[in-house]
This record gives C-alpha cells, structure tokens and sequence, in this order.
C-alpha cells in the first residue's frame, strides 16, 4: 500500500519536489527489487508504517543511508547497523553540497519552527563546525 492509499495527502504532487533532486543525486527514489530486501521487510517492528519497514530493508540491503524522523524507524536503523539521519541532517548535507548556503539554511529552519516543527538546534552552524 502506498501512502496515499493509507491517507498521507502531502504525499499529493510528491513527485514534482523530489524530481529535480533525483536529477542532481542528492537523492535517489527506489522499490524493493530484490527477494532479500522482501525477506528483511517481514522482520521489520510491525508498529512501522509500510514505507518505513521497506525503506530499512532497502537500506539494510543495499547498504545505504535512510533519511526519516520516525522514532521507530530511526531505533530500528540504529539497532541494524544503518546510517541514519532526519531533517537536520539533510540541511546541513544541502549546505555542504553547495546547494544552500548556512544562511539560507538557518532560514529554512527558522521557518520549519515557524510552522511547528520542533528542532533541538535553532541553528545549523554548530553541525557545520564539527564536520
């Protein structure tokens, strides 16, 4: 089941945002392809949406890093031996890459907060320093 079928309307024109960023690889949109990946899928806490149990399968499998800010999802990522990382991350890997500079994404940030979401950190700077 896809997550518009389980009721996620944002998911709705998802594909025009993640295409010009599919287009430059900062990231990569994929389906579990492979039996492996159906195999680690079943184990998956059943407490995950859908989505989340066969993004970790994929990232088990394919050794590959899983963007999510599912708590569930980002303890089982941990206990499997995955890379993870959440919305933080992906700012300050935007701004590594160029893409952003630390001003543009410490106002993107301030407008996340702006609109509810709740970040630790109401800067970007301290990750950037550290790397």
């Amino acid at each position: 089941m896809n997550g518009l079928e389980e009721g996620y309307d944002f998911y709705n024109g998802l594909e025009a945002e993640i295409y010009p960023l599919a287009e430059t690889g900062w990231i990569e949109v994929v389906s579990m392809v492979d039996d492996e990946e159906l195999r680690l899928f079943h184990p998956a806490p059943r407490r995950l949406q859908h989505g989340e149990a066969a993004c970790v399968a994929i990232a088990r499998h394919r050794n590959r890093s899983f963007l999510t800010v599912d708590k569930l999802a980002r303890k089982t990522d941990r206990e499997w031996g995955i890379t993870v990382s959440g919305t933080l991350g992906v700012l300050v890997q935007r701004v590594k890459r160029g893409l952003v500079t630390v001003e543009a994404g410490d106002e993107l940030l301030r407008e996340m907060i702006d609109r509810g979401y709740r970040s630790p950190h109401a800067s970007l700077q301290r990750f950037l320093e550290s790397a």
